[in-house]
């Protein structure tokens, strides 16, 4: 019984000392496994916090480039406010077709004068409202005088800031995700100090009025401004606009005149001559008759009516054929 008892301790000392070095090989496997892996993760951390490092400083220096290249750009236009000033409208700032929209058929203090001295306003009749229409043709018709060329060139500065040079900053982008890295680049203006104003050449309906001289361009958007200030004066306004028109197997015919709209498809055509107008009013009637009067007016040419612009809102547009333009006054403008 006692002979039993030391074999099983002996077994069980003999058995711990196998096992004992066994656990403790494989937990020191394990744990030089974790110190391998946190060190790799580690080399692996310090290299992208150093390609972070780059891509900060290259931020840093294009952020500083900016702000010097804003301070650039408030120097260079500081000096040229003055001159923007005393620019028509102050319009200069601003798109050119947003320009034409403000400028093209706007109306001077001079030009209502002379509208409200021809009518001294409207009584409310629509009679009166005829006359006027017909008065204010007739007024800006009598001091118009044509000539083609126009005899007259006014400049407004067109702004050019920095010639349209632009640099680039090139940078390094790391993406830890992917462990991919790209070339980028920041754009941003940088020759600000080549700030040039070039003058370029306007026209519109006040420098029109003022020199009461041109072709029919000259005539047409004028009219439809005179139109306007009364519109304004009277309180009621009608789709007016100007409009360009050919001659069908005419190909050098290109003219401009006027044409004011009332309900449905009935028109005013005003030409150098007022195509629809008795007894000293203008006349609506339905384009039909008015486009075979304004036929018979040009010598019995097939008149296309191709284009359009007017300004309240400012659009313009083009036709392809009469039957388009028809559907566009009745459909459109309603």
């Amino acid at each position: 019984m006692r002979m039993s008892l030391w074999i099983l301790l002996l077994s069980i000392l003999a058995l711990s000392n196998i096992l004992v070095p066994a656990y403790f090989s494989f937990e020191n496997r394990r744990l030089e496994a974790i110190l391998h892996r946190e060190y790799s993760l580690r080399v692996d951390t310090v290299s992208r916090y150093w390609k972070l490092q780059d891509v900060n400083r290259e931020l840093n220096r294009s952020y500083y480039e900016v702000v010097e290249a804003n301070r650039g750009l408030e120097n260079a236009l500081s000096g040229i406010l003055d001159r923007l000033r005393s620019t028509p409208y102050n319009y200069t700032l601003i798109p050119s077709r947003e320009f034409s929209g403000r400028f093209l058929f706007a109306y001077t203090e001079e030009m209502r004068v002379f509208v409200f001295n021809l009518t001294g306003g409207w009584d409310g009749s629509d009679n009166d409202f005829r006359s006027d229409l017909y008065k204010i043709y007739m007024g800006w018709r009598s001091i118009f005088v044509y000539v083609f060329p126009p005899p007259y060139e006014v400049y407004l500065p067109l702004i050019n800031i920095g010639s349209w040079n632009y640099a680039y900053t090139y940078y390094h982008r790391y993406d830890p995700l992917t462990n991919e890295s790209t070339w980028c680049c920041d754009e941003y203006l940088r020759e600000v100090s080549s700030c040039d104003i070039v003058s370029t050449p306007i026209s519109g309906a006040s420098i029109s009025f003022r020199y009461r001289r041109g072709g029919c361009w000259d005539f047409a958007v004028v009219l439809v401004s005179l139109y306007y200030a009364y519109y304004d004066i009277a309180g009621r306004s009608l789709p007016t606009m100007y409009i360009s028109i050919g001659a069908e197997g005419v190909e050098e015919f290109s003219h401009a005149c006027v044409l004011v709209k009332l309900e449905g498809d009935r028109v005013a055509i005003l030409d150098w001559e007022p195509i629809t107008v008795s007894d000293g009013m203008i006349e609506f009637l339905p384009f039909d008759l008015a486009r075979r009067l304004h036929s018979r007016y040009w010598w019995g040419w097939s008149i296309l009516y191709k284009g359009f612009m007017m300004g309240r809102p400012y659009r313009y547009g083009s036709f392809g054929s009469n039957e388009e333009f028809y559907r566009w006054l009745v459909e459109a403008l309603g």
